[in-house]
Formats: structure tokens, C-alpha cells, sequence
């Protein structure tokens, strides 16, 4: 059974007894399907990240990697599963790179400020990413996802920028970030198809 079905199964059996039409089963089956990828994203995330040590930088870095995916859209492969794989793989390798970048002491403003400015100006410029499974036909609505965007790195550049803040926090969150802007690159998005 795969994980679209389970998701239609439960969503089905919600619309029942809440007595719902066909267009908000839809959407109720998106929701849980989406909630059910990212507890299981998250499960991977924790599992790997604990095996190489790493789970506290690793997990910030989904975080706001992950809240900004959100916000922006981005590069998809052909099935989620891939997608949570990949996406744990490279999260616990962020998490590795923020360990080593604090051990040896390349923690300076003046080497992460440029990945926040490099994801101000690809997210001004791409943001919101559109795939073929999800359009965006409001153009309100890709307004919003963009200032959304820009703001939400503004929260990094502010974190960045406050000396109280652990470096943990912002090398974390700034590679997070930094990943997710890669993400939005025409290379990653071809004629809105996945990878």
C-alpha cells in the first residue's frame, strides 16, 4: 500500500464522518499525506544525524531549511520517498559541515554573510519555485510565498547578527537556508519537472 493510498484511506474515512465535500477531501488527503512525510522526514532526519552526532545542528538545519522549503517551493524528485532520503542525507551532512566550520573556528560573520545575501537575492529573484504537482495560479498568493521568503531569511540575517545567539544556531541555520535556495535554481527545475 503506498503511502498516497494510506493517506486517501484516512482522509476518506475523516470526510465521512465529518461530512465533507469532494474538494476538501482533496485537500484533507494533501494535509495528512504532508503531515505524514515530514513526521517520517523528521524520523530520518533524527536517525541519521544521531549516527554521525550530529543531531542538534542537523535538526536546526531542517528546521529552517524545511520552514523556508515551505515558503518558497523548490526542486522535487519523482517521488517523496527520494525526496526524504535525499533531504536526510544532505541535512546530516549540514549538520557534519556546521560541527567541523565551529571546531575549527570558521565561524566569522564575514564567511556566512554572503550565503544570507546569496539567498536574499535567489529568493527576490525565484521565489516562489513552481512544480508541476503544485501550481501556483494566484498571483496574490506568489506575492505573499516571496515576502514570506525574503522575511524569513531576514530572521536568519537577524539571528546572524546578534552576538548572544549560539554559533551552533546560526552556522545551522544559515547552511539550512543556503541549501534550500539551491534548491530553487532553474538547473534544479527544468520546465517545472522533477528530478
Amino acid at each position: 500500500m503506498s503511502l498516497s493510498d494510506i493517506s486517501s484511506r484516512l482522509s476518506e474515512s475523516i470526510a465521512r464522518e465529518s461530512n465533507l465535500g469532494n474538494e476538501q477531501k482533496a485537500v484533507l488527503a494533501y494535509a495528512v499525506e504532508t503531515v505524514i512525510l515530514s513526521i517520517l522526514g523528521t524520523l530520518l532526519v533524527i536517525t541519521t544525524s544521531s549516527f554521525f552526532h550530529v543531531l542538534i545542528p542537523a535538526l536546526i538545519a531542517t528546521v529552517f531549511g524545511g520552514t523556508l522549503r515551505r515558503l518558497s517551493g523548490g526542486a522535487h524528485f519523482n517521488t517523496p520517498f527520494k525526496c526524504l532520503i535525499f533531504g536526510a542525507a544532505i541535512y546530516t551532512l549540514i549538520g557534519i559541515l556546521s560541527e567541523q566550520m565551529i571546531k575549527f573556528g570558521l565561524v566569522r560573520i564575514e564567511l556566512l554573510m554572503p550565503l544570507v545575501i546569496f539567498c536574499l537575492i535567489i529568493a527576490g529573484m525565484l521565489a516562489p519555485v513552481e512544480s508541476l504537482g503544485k501550481p501556483i495560479h494566484s498571483k496574490n498568493l506568489k506575492l505573499k510565498l516571496k515576502s514570506m521568503s525574503i522575511l524569513f531569511i531576514m530572521l536568519v540575517l537577524i539571528i546572524l547578527c546578534i552576538y548572544k545567539f549560539s554559533l551552533v544556531l546560526k552556522v545551522s541555520s544559515v547552511l539550512g537556508i543556503t541549501f534550500q535556495c539551491i534548491t530553487l535554481l532553474p538547473v534544479f527545475n527544468r520546465r517545472g519537472e522533477v528530478m
